[in-house]
Parts: structure tokens; sequence; C-alpha cells
């Protein structure tokens, strides 16, 4: 059986490596091109939106059902955020930056969320 405290560690962790996958792919993204930052900034203004939500709403204080409704509003934060980054350095195609926005938004704001819920 896993002890509350060592689990707690454990969530963290997977909150933090949640929260950073966009990260990581906007770094492959532009190392693998050399100039193309496009993603890892849109991957930086997602993990703010997220985090920024889960932090002005003191989600570790709430109940499961409020931190579940501010999920959703930090989803809504961090999708927007990275998809109007995105255009604004020049994506065109809205398919492509509705998926990588939504995809960004959900990493982040799971992780954050997760963060939030876990005990210190």
């Amino acid at each position: 059986m896993v002890q509350p405290e060592s689990r707690g560690r454990m969530m963290r962790l997977l909150a933090v490596l949640l929260a950073l996958v966009p990260v990581a792919f906007g770094l492959i993204r532009l190392i693998s091109t050399g100039s193309d930052a496009r993603y890892l900034w849109s991957a930086l203004a997602a993990l703010f939106g997220a985090s920024l939500v889960m932090i002005i709403s003191r989600a570790r204080e709430r109940s499961r059902n409020v931190v579940a409704g501010l999920f959703l509003v930090s989803l809504s934060v961090s999708t927007l955020l990275a998809a109007l980054v995105a255009r604004l350095l020049g994506a065109t195609s809205a398919p492509a930056i509705l998926a990588v926005a939504v995809a960004f938004g959900m990493c982040c704001t799971t992780g954050a969320a997760l963060r939030a819920r876990t005990p210190r």
C-alpha cells in the first residue's frame, strides 16, 4: 500500500509532467526546425492560462465539484491563449491551430488541476 506522503509526491510529479508535455513538444519542434518557436510560445501561453485560473481561484481550497467547474474555465482560457498566440505568431490554418491549442490546453489544465487537488 502506498503511503499518503508518497502518493502526494507521485501526484505532484505526474501533474508537472503532464503540464510540461506541450513545452517539451514545443522544444522538440524548435530544435528540429531550428527557428519555429510557435509551438513553444503556444505551450507557454497554455501553461500560463491554466496555472493562472487555478492560482486565482485558489482551487486547493475548493471541493472536487468546484474544481471540475474550474477545470472547464481553465481549459477554455488556456486553449484560447494558446490559439491567440499561435495566430499572432503567423499560424494560418484554423483547424490546426484549434487542434494544437486544445491538446496543449488539455495537458496544461489537467496538470494544473491535478496539482491543485494534490495535498502538500
